[in-house]
């Protein structure tokens, strides 16, 4: 037994548990966690990281959007919002590179758990 605030440490578990404010609010195999998320996740390159987020984040079908440095990761609710997120960009004038589909981590998987967590 292991006990890490490290989710990609975790990934290498068999079987994780996820706490929020003292709660256990998951426990399954982190691949398991992470298909039952229900979120297409999609990462892109930008010189403007920060403003392609904030213009991005209240978008129909967004569920997060994080920066680190230059780079985006988008969690959305299903592929085809990757069409409307890149339009948005290129009206917007903020050039972003390289979108693509890419595999979910199980720290994506903790994020929307949160967010179900946290009343509206």
């Amino acid at each position: 037994m292991i006990s890490t605030p490290y989710l990609d440490e975790a990934e290498r578990c068999t079987r994780v548990g996820l706490m929020y404010r003292g709660e256990l609010i998951a426990c399954d195999d982190p691949r398991k966690l992470r298909d039952e998320m229900r979120a297409v996740v999609f990462e892109a390159q930008s010189e403007h990281a920060l403003r392609a987020r904030k213009l991005i984040e209240r978008s129909d079908g967004v569920l997060t959007v994080s920066t680190h440095g230059d780079l985006l990761r988008v969690l959305v609710d299903r592929a085809e919002r990757a069409a409307s997120i890149q339009t948005a960009w290129q009206v917007n004038g903020i050039a972003v590179s390289d979108l693509r589909a890419v595999k979910p981590r199980l720290e994506d998987a903790f994020v929307l758990m949160l967010q179900k967590q946290e009343p509206k």
